[in-house]
């Protein structure tokens, strides 16, 4: 049975595609918008079982999971392999769809490994929580930054405990009225990361790929704090 190949030329809001045969004589190509319903309808016109590929982008891999089971075989291609072997002075989004299909169908195509739904909605989780981890540190350090910048002494432990916090501002006759807003917004900011942060960790830990993960770490903690 006669297998194409199909490169894809991903970008938000289109895709390019060229079909080509094993010898390399174009078959079809065009483009058709990036939605699932118009994908729908374009894997039913091709001509037959097909190979395909596309250059890992932001939003590849929902385009990768919703086309891999109408395909034959659906690879994604490394970003930094791309560039190095499609960079031309001639380039337009057919021009690379027609590469890449050429570079499936010589075996060329620098493959990488795509991860599971499961997993990169893992990923996201945890990259989101890295985010509010930065996001609260980025405040605390801008907290300092404006006692420091007003004179104002205080102890650098206990300044992010609440009932200090409260007090310190409160109390304290170097504050002044234009300063103290900007404490009190960056104090609300960190407890809205905090509850966020709490929430999302939750969430990881109960996690069943990071359940047992968490536990080892647990372990070995506790071994640590009690060996002499």
């Amino acid at each position: 049975m006669r297998l194409y190949f199909v490169g894809l030329d991903v970008h938000r809001q289109v895709i390019a595609f060229g079909v080509k045969t094993a010898e390399g004589g174009i078959v079809k190509e065009g483009s058709i918008p990036a939605t699932r319903s118009a994908r729908d309808e374009w894997v039913k016109t091709l001509p037959g079982p097909w190979h395909g590929a596309m250059e890992a982008t932001i939003f590849s891999h929902w385009i990768y999971q919703h086309l891999k089971p109408h395909a034959a075989r659906l690879e994604m291609g490394h970003a930094a392999g791309m560039k190095a072997i499609c960079a031309g002075k001639k380039k337009s989004d057919r021009i690379d769809a027609r590469t890449i299909a050429d570079l499936l169908r010589c075996n060329l195509f620098p493959a990488c490994l795509v991860i599971s739904p499961e997993l990169g909605a893992l990923r996201q989780q945890m990259r989101f929580r890295r985010l509010l981890v930065e996001e609260t540190v980025m405040f605390k350090n801008k907290t300092a930054g404006l006692l420091m910048g007003a004179g104002v002494e205080y102890e650098r432990r206990r300044l992010h405990g609440k009932r200090y916090f409260e007090s310190l501002v409160k109390d304290n006759e170097w504050i002044g009225q234009e300063l103290r807003p900007l404490l009190e917004f960056n104090r609300a900011r960190m407890t809205t990361l905090q509850v966020m942060d709490r929430r999302l960790k939750g969430m990881l830990t109960r996690h069943p790929a990071l359940e047992e993960r968490v536990k080892a770490l647990r372990r070995s903690v506790f071994l640590r704090s009690n060996t002499p």
